[in-house]
């Protein structure tokens, strides 16, 4: 991604051409995938199916969630008023842990239901955790002046209601 990256700022140097990057982290929301590797799409799945959510591993790695009409907003605002040769993050600032979002998830979606940690270590390992998805969007915010419109809770929510309707 890093060289994809450099040779879009390089060609931006020499051409006509108004390059902009956008850095896309993880989302929430219609059209997520429910059946794969997406820890939230499975959560919310599994919770409006009235079954248990399923942590596969430990649950201590954090992450953070975009909705994505935000997304396209910010896409949109970088294709169209991002500055030539810049990057620019496209995700959510505000972490959550894998645990801690699945019992959000389990709490507004399924009240009476379980959450089931496969491989329960405790958060006291002493290894800080993995914060793989957590953008720093300063610059997307500072130039394009860019927000999320949509918190944690309203992106599961809306997703919910988008699932209950497929299912």
């Amino acid at each position: 991604k890093r060289v994809a990256e450099y040779l879009f700022y390089f060609y931006s140097q020499n051409s006509p051409l108004n390059i902009s990057i956008a850095r896309c982290f993880s989302f929430v929301g219609p059209g997520l995938p429910t059946d794969i590797h997406y820890a939230i799409g499975n959560f919310v799945k599994d919770a409006i199916l009235k079954k248990p959510i399923l942590i596969k591993g430990n649950g201590e790695p954090i992450r953070s969630y975009m909705y994505l009409g935000d997304m396209v907003y910010w896409i949109l605002k970088i294709l169209f008023e991002g500055q030539n040769g810049r990057d620019y993050n496209v995700g959510s600032e505000h972490e959550i842990s894998i645990l801690e979002l699945a019992k959000l998830v389990q709490n507004l979606l399924n009240p009476t239901g379980e959450v089931i940690v496969e491989k329960n270590t405790n958060f006291s390992t002493g290894t800080p955790p993995n914060y793989f998805n957590v953008p720093d969007t300063q610059r997307s915010r500072n130039e394009l002046g860019l927000e999320e419109h949509f918190n944690l809770k309203e992106s599961i929510l809306n997703y919910g209601k988008y699932i209950k309707e497929t299912y």
